[in-house]
C-alpha cells in the first residue's frame, strides 16, 4: 500500500493478540482505513491559542461560489471545540518536502 506522501508501507492484517476493543478500533483506523491524503486542520481558540490537527479523513466538495471541506474528528479534540467557539478553521494541504514539520502536529499538546 502507498501511505502518506507516497511512501510504501506494510500493513499488518491482524492486530496484536492482546489488543482490547478500543485499542483495536484505533489500530484498525490507523492501519487499515487511512489511505487518504494528509491535511492539517489549523484553528485558534477564543484566546488566540493556535492548534494544528493532522487529519486524513477529509475531502473538498462544492462548486461555483460554494466551496466546502468535510472532515471527521473526535468531539473532544481542540479542533472542533475551537471551530464552535470561533466559527473558523483552515485546511492546509501538505507536500512531501515538509514531512518532518507535519509529523510534529501528531504529538499531543495539552491545552494551555
Amino acid at each position: 500500500m502507498i501511505g502518506v506522501f507516497g511512501t510504501k508501507i506494510d500493513i499488518p492484517l491482524k492486530p496484536p493478540k492482546e489488543t482490547e476493543f478500543l485499542s483495536y478500533v484505533n489500530w484498525f483506523l490507523s492501519n487499515i482505513l487511512v489511505p487518504y491524503p494528509l491535511y492539517i486542520i489549523t484553528s485558534i481558540d477564543k484566546n488566540g491559542v493556535p492548534n494544528a490537527q493532522p487529519n486524513s479523513w477529509g475531502l473538498p466538495y462544492g462548486s461555483g461560489n460554494i466551496n466546502m471541506f468535510l472532515f471527521s474528528t473526535w468531539a473532544q479534540h481542540h479542533t472542533p471545540q475551537n471551530f464552535f467557539e470561533t466559527k473558523e478553521f483552515v485546511v492546509n494541504i501538505t507536500s512531501r518536502d515538509v514531512v518532518k514539520q507535519v509529523m510534529k502536529t501528531v504529538e499531543h499538546f495539552p491545552e494551555v
